[in-house]
């Protein structure tokens, strides 16, 4: 016990933190040969190659016996760094060493945060074309724009401007025009042009009035601050995986880390924005609650989740459903599922009134429901969706992809009753799946009536991060296994086919809507299939 005293005092590394070094050495020259040897391939083949590597050690480690499967396991970690790498690498050097940001998405978020009291979701465009048309005149080779009443694109007009010009002072007008000039010259006059017929700003007041202090504190005009800014998510990606490996255990971290960065979703996506995965570290705090019974934190990082981003509401429906069937069956609720609905509740009530915080008071809720039910309704013919009815906007039996949206329209309608006729197979086979489900399961479940009823933007399926921490214990199991085996086998093919032939953009959401369509029908067969053979032994 001296002697060991004597090596602390004199910094001397004790066995474990020799071993730990020995081990990051280890990860990190297997993460340098993975990379070495995949780096002279194309983008899509690297992503191939990396899905079929982890592919093959999942299905390895679950051939091996318990002393085969650590060593399998452990390549986990270099291949979840290479795959970050080449996620995220060149995007992160380009970022640290430029001051290049995404433009697209900062232009939108932060623009439509700090002057939300003046433009709220509809005059962002031709407050931007007028006050750049007073200085510079950069964006001039912009002649079309997107009239975000009625989501058609029409020609340029100054008009519109002057009158949204109103509802600014002298000096907030002077400030959006600095931090358009600050804007502007990241991205070149030409490529802002596609900016302008986009959707516009859709987040909710409740988001708004969280953001728009952070907005004001650091404004675009100082480039340190819009670096600051859009350094955000790098440190929300690295907590999400961090509390899931402190929760779940290492192995599901490197997991869900492997899987985010070869998700198709979040390419090009991952460094540079500006606050797109709050939402996701919310639900990676819920899912890490749920598990150690922390009923008051998953219920407000739920109600966060839900507040900024609404899908989640079907989680956490799907969290409840098992005990509103026990409350039915049997006549009592139980308490945890009583004391979590009452907290999600409160939670919820509390945000909608920070959401009228606003300079546009309670009205910005109405604005906002009207914003994205108009919204969602042309969203579902975009491109770079994902959904079961962005799914059948083409058709079934066509090789021909449909080009227009008023095409994709006429194909949905015409395949409405397809349509219905698999949510509703979907919807009865995630409730014979979830009703005697609990805690995370349930939770994660809750992807299936998502994908089988809303069409939502592709990064918001990230959250598929999510599905490998379903099981019990921190190791990794035969469930958790096998719902990551499910979704890297997708990628595998997803990326082999798009080597073969590169689809679209709109083809190459198509082929994911399918694959995940594929995938979450496997799931939910396997899940159903758990549940038969309990009952069996239970019967027996």
């Amino acid at each position: 016990m001296q002697n060991q005293n004597q090596h602390k005092g004199l910094g001397i590394p004790n066995r474990s933190f020799l071993l730990a070094g020995r081990r990051l050495s280890l990860i990190l020259l297997a993460t340098l040969g993975i990379w070495g040897t995949i780096a002279w391939w194309d983008d899509s083949t690297q992503r191939l190659i990396l899905s079929l590597l982890a592919l093959l050690t999942l299905l390895a480690s679950s051939w091996r016996g318990r002393r085969g499967k650590p060593m399998l396991l452990a390549l986990l970690a270099p291949l979840a760094l290479a795959a970050a790498w080449q996620a995220a690498g060149q995007d992160l050097v380009r970022f640290a060493t430029s001051p290049q940001v995404r433009v697209w998405n900062v232009f939108h978020y932060y623009l439509g945060a700090e002057y939300f009291g003046e433009i709220g979701y509809l005059d962002l465009y031709d407050a931007a074309l007028l006050a750049d048309s007073e200085a510079d005149d950069y964006w001039r080779q912009v002649r079309w724009v997107r009239d975000q009443r009625s989501y058609v694109t029409e020609a340029r007009d100054p008009a519109r401007g002057a009158l949204v010009r109103n509802h600014f002072s002298a000096e907030r007008w002077r400030q959006f025009q600095d931090d358009l000039a600050a804007l502007q010259p990241l991205r070149s006059a030409k490529k802002w042009r596609p900016i302008f017929t986009d959707r516009g700003y859709n987040a909710s007041p409740f988001w708004t009035a969280l953001i728009a202090p952070l907005t004001h504190w650091l404004p675009a005009s100082r480039p340190w601050a819009l670096k600051l800014l859009c350094s955000l998510d790098l440190l929300i990606l690295a907590a999400v995986f961090v509390l899931i490996g402190r929760t779940f255990g290492a192995s599901r971290g490197w997991l869900a880390l492997l899987i985010f960065a070869l998700n198709p979703v979040d390419r090009g996506r991952i460094v540079g924005g500006f606050l797109q995965y709050d939402w996701l570290l919310a639900l990676t705090i819920a899912v890490c609650a749920l598990r150690q019974r922390k009923a008051g934190w998953a219920a407000a990082s739920l109600a966060f989740a839900t507040l900024v981003r609404v899908f989640p509401l079907l989680l956490v429906g799907s969290l409840l459903v098992p005990a509103l069937v026990r409350w039915i069956r049997g006549g009592r609720l139980r308490r945890d599922a009583l004391r979590f609905a009452l907290l999600y509740g409160l939670f919820m009530l509390v945000g909608l009134g920070i959401g009228c915080l606003t300079p546009r008071g309670p009205t910005a809720w109405g604005e906002f429901t009207g914003n994205i039910l108009h919204h969602g309704e042309h969203h579902t013919f975009g491109e770079q969706r994902v959904g079961l009815k962005h799914l059948l906007t083409h058709r079934v039996t066509s090789s021909q992809l449909e080009k227009s949206s008023e095409e994709r329209r006429q194909q949905l309608t015409q395949q409405q009753q397809l349509y219905r006729l698999v949510a509703l197979l979907l919807l009865i086979g995630w409730f014979a799946a979830v009703h005697r489900r609990h805690g995370v399961e349930a939770l994660v479940l809750g992807l299936i009536p998502f994908f089988a009823l809303l069409v939502s933007s592709r990064y918001y399926w990230a959250c598929l991060l999510l599905v490998p921490l379903v099981g019990r214990g921190q190791k990794l199991g035969g469930q958790a296994l096998g719902a990551a085996g499910t979704i890297l086998g997708g990628f595998s093919l997803f990326y082999l086919l798009s080597v073969i032939q590169p689809p679209t953009r709109y083809g190459q959401y198509l082929l994911f809507s399918s694959l995940l369509l594929s995938g979450l029908t496997l799931w939910l067969a396997l899940v159903i299939r758990r549940e038969l053979r309990y009952r069996a032994r239970r019967w027996s």
